[in-house]
């Protein structure tokens, strides 16, 4: 959880990434490339953990897939209209 830590701290934290971003103030090389270094660290601590999944999602029926999928489109056309 140390890496962790230190990536939301270099993303979120006062004068982070993310908030020197959203503001305008440009971004920091050395800042990116700590991020860069903790997110290959992360992925290789990651890659090697086994996640188990406790509740497993209910199967959907085909057609309630379709219909869900027909009124997001439908939605996002409106928008982008």
């Amino acid at each position: 959880m140390e890496n962790l830590d230190l990536l939301q701290n270099l993303m979120l934290g006062e004068g982070g990434f993310l908030i020197k971003l959203r503001f305008g103030d440009g971004i920091e090389l050395d800042q990116v490339e700590k991020i860069k270094e903790l997110l290959k660290q992360l992925a290789c601590e990651w890659r090697r953990k086994v996640y188990v999944i406790i509740n497993k999602p209910e199967p959907i029926h085909k057609l309630e897939f379709y219909y869900n999928l027909r009124i997001i489109k439908s939605k996002l056309i409106k928008k982008l209209l």
